[in-house]
């Protein structure tokens, strides 16, 4: 369905009058944003998604009542300042545009729990982030974020303020390698780094005594910090295709760990004891190369 300018700013102007709360534009081809949909301050989520948007109109942050906004699937380039005016924003949806770069207004997003700025199987688009604003620390409510299938090629420091951060999903990036405040992420329970370059984890992931699965293959480790054996909540441990050639003694003491998946490694020689891992169930290892 692919609606022109006066329609939508009709039901604008109708949804406005309605004093509604929520309003979806899904899916209508839109191409151009109307700056008239700053009147609709009464809105409380704004569903933007699967249209044809490059830009976002600065009035976006009259908008501020609005807790949930959905605007994935565009073609937008970048978020404009404004949107820090979005104060009591606690979902933010912008996952497959062509968004190259955060304001560093984002950090005004204070109430924020969720911030997907990743890529669905289905779509065709991806974001190109290569890097996120110091002021992303400010998120301290921020419990989700998703950067998978960006350009990031490090994190900033100020990453390791998001202490509420339970999911953290940056595979298909470019890392080559971690903050050691990464480590200062004490709620977080999975952490995906899938297809990154990453050559070395820091001794701080040990502090990480609550994640329950943690995903590095396809990275290029050739050794893992003894700390690792610290994490003593992991229960799925994913390790494949990187230039290992032995496991620290020390992840013998992961007694809850159910999976790991160590193929496409040189650990043909290991000594390491998987029988002192007690509820493991799913070992996949191969022989040498």
């Amino acid at each position: 369905m692919i609606m022109n300018q006066n329609d939508i700013v009709s039901l604008m102007i109708k949804s406005e009058h309605n004093e509604a709360s929520t309003l979806s534009l899904m899916g209508w081809g839109l191409e151009v944003l109307p700056s008239d949909i700053g009147n609709l301050t009464g809105l409380t989520e704004l569903d933007l998604g699967m249209n044809n948007l490059t830009e976002l109109p600065p009035e976006i942050g009259n908008l501020t009542n609005l807790t949930k906004l959905k605007i994935d699937r565009n073609h937008l380039i970048n978020l404009p300042p404004e949107i820090g005016n979005l104060r009591n924003l606690s979902e933010l949806h912008a996952g497959d545009n062509y968004i190259s770069r955060l304001p560093r207004e984002i950090g005004n997003l204070v109430n924020l729990e969720s911030l997907q700025l990743g890529h669905s199987p289905r779509s065709l688009n991806c974001n190109k982030l290569t890097e996120l604003p110091r002021e992303i620390g400010n998120l301290s409510r921020l419990t989700k974020l998703n950067l998978n299938r960006n350009r990031v090629t490090e994190l900033p420091m100020e990453i390791g303020y998001l202490t509420n951060l339970m999911y953290l999903n940056l595979d298909d990036n470019r890392l080559r390698e971690l903050p050691m405040t990464i480590g200062d992420l004490c709620a977080l329970k999975i952490l995906a780094l899938t297809n990154n370059e990453l050559t070395e984890l820091p001794p701080e992931v040990g502090k990480l005594r609550n994640v329950t699965e943690l995903l590095v293959g396809g990275n290029q480790l050739i050794t893992l910090p003894a700390e690792m054996g610290d994490m003593t909540s992991l229960t799925e441990l994913f390790l494949e295709d990187n230039s290992l050639r032995e496991l620290p003694s020390e992840l013998d003491q992961l007694t809850d760990l159910s999976v790991i998946y160590l193929y496409g490694n040189e650990l043909g020689q290991s000594d390491f004891d998987f029988s002192l891992l007690p509820n493991l169930t799913h070992v996949l290892i191969e022989t040498p190369r």
